[in-house]
């Protein structure tokens, strides 16, 4: 199967290994199309961890309530395909 994140790649050669912790992105472009991916497939967990408010809350309830925010989110949004414009790494 084809990527979420419209690389081209294989889900198991691009996305998965990222949102299965088993490799960390690189740079900016693979953690934005992780997530996009982690979004098409309801990987909430991957988007909790990758979140970046998930290291400035306290509580377990603020992260709690970020989870649910998340997780309501991807669950009435059906993503379509990903357009990346004038990315150029540094």
């Amino acid at each position: 199967m084809k990527c979420y994140c419209c690389s081209g790649l294989l889900f198991s050669n691009c996305c998965q290994p990222l949102l299965n912790a088993t490799e960390q992105a690189e740079n900016c472009l693979q953690l934005m199309r992780s997530r996009y991916s982690a979004y098409c497939c309801k990987h909430i967990d991957y988007l909790v961890q990758t979140d970046h408010l998930t290291f400035t809350l306290n509580t377990q309830k603020q992260q709690a309530l970020l989870k649910n925010q998340i997780t309501e989110f991807a669950n009435s949004v059906h993503f379509i395909s990903l357009s990346i414009s004038n990315w150029t790494e540094n």
